[in-house]
């Protein structure tokens, strides 16, 4: 019985010890930053590659550069804090993120209702 509960603490500290990460942010694409060296993928967006073009009235340009500078901007010289939602089996970590910290705007939010 105290090896079982032993295992199971064990099993549950890396999701609780990744429950929130927060830091200065790099940006790597349009739904993607990076914290201290940890991926993170932001929960419920879908945004364009960084190498992706679109086409607009006749008009092709690099949209997910375009999506990525303006992330980019957006989160500049804040800290951010990302609630982890999951982790998938590449060990990237979905998560809903604020700028500024808790209490701050939605980056994920905010990246969806900017199209």
């Amino acid at each position: 019985m105290r090896w079982t509960a032993l295992l199971a603490a064990l099993l549950l500290f890396p999701v609780a010890a990744l429950a929130e990460i927060t830091g200065k942010p790099a940006t790597i694409d349009a739904g993607t930053i990076a914290i201290a060296g940890q991926r993170i993928a932001l929960d419920g967006v879908d945004a364009p590659g960084w190498e992706q073009t679109c086409l607009a009235n006749g008009r092709q340009w690099r949209c997910g550069m375009e999506a990525a500078s303006a992330l980019a901007f957006f989160i500049a010289g804040n800290w951010v804090t990302c609630h982890v939602r999951r982790r998938d089996n590449t060990g990237l970590v979905w998560a809903v993120c604020y700028a500024g910290g808790d209490g701050g705007p939605e980056i994920n939010a905010w990246l969806v209702a900017q199209g």
